[in-house]
């Protein structure tokens, strides 16, 4: 999931351009902050990771073609966006970031969907992922999102079961299918509605708070 991968860029280590991920102990609590591109060399150190998904409002679920230079898991489907939470950056205000960085949008508030942990390598890259990957829904009017061509190569709005087929396929990414699937629980299995049984919401942080006039992409930009 990083920008090597999927991930958004976050502090930098001392002395050096990379970003930083949150590092996790076997029990999933933070351990250490790992450069981004060592986070992702085989075998894979365990990190935090977060994943949104968006729904449109007449329940069509918004995902993203991963652009052609990832490092992992390039031109694969995936849910809306990812990335990795900064050192000391809550997981849902790390969504939010990185939901308007790459595709412009801006929203309110995210649902918990809950979590899950997975490994995968990149048979092309033989990068590997390994991640606690916290899953965030949202609803929203999709119609003025800006893919950023950097991450995005493409934008598809699909019906829950038509996007599932697709991110079980050997076209999607292999995180991809179980954030659906998670979110689509988390949304009560319509995704017109707010949380199930009147569930919480996130609020959206501080740092979210200008207005989408043309979404703000992070300096220092992906590699």
């Amino acid at each position: 999931m990083s920008d090597a991968g999927r991930h958004g860029n976050g502090p930098v280590s001392h002395g050096s351009s990379e970003p930083l991920v949150v590092g996790l102990d076997g029990n999933g609590s933070a351990n250490v902050s790992v450069a981004r591109s060592v986070a992702h060399q085989a075998p894979g150190v365990l990190h935090l990771a977060v994943s949104i998904q968006v729904v449109d409002l007449s329940g069509r679920w918004l995902l993203q073609r991963r652009a052609p230079t990832k490092a992992l898991f390039a031109n694969r489907w995936a849910n809306t966006c990812c990335t990795h939470p900064a050192p000391g950056e809550d997981p849902a205000s790390a969504a939010l970031r990185r939901l308007r960085e790459e595709t412009g949008l801006v929203v309110e508030e995210i649902v918990p969907a809950g979590s899950f942990r997975y490994r995968a390598t990149d048979p092309q890259s033989h990068l590997v992922e390994n991640e606690h990957d916290f899953v965030f829904a949202a609803v929203a009017d999709v119609r003025t999102a800006e893919p950023d061509p950097e991450e995005i190569s493409e934008l598809a709005l699909l019906g829950f079961e038509e996007a599932v087929d697709l991110l079980k396929s050997a076209a999607a990414a292999p995180w991809s299918a179980t954030v659906l699937r998670h979110c689509h629980a988390a949304l009560g299995g319509d995704s017109r509605c707010g949380p199930a049984d009147g569930g919480p919401v996130v609020g959206r942080g501080v740092d979210m708070a200008e207005p989408a006039t043309g979404p703000s992409r992070k300096e220092g930009q992906r590699p």
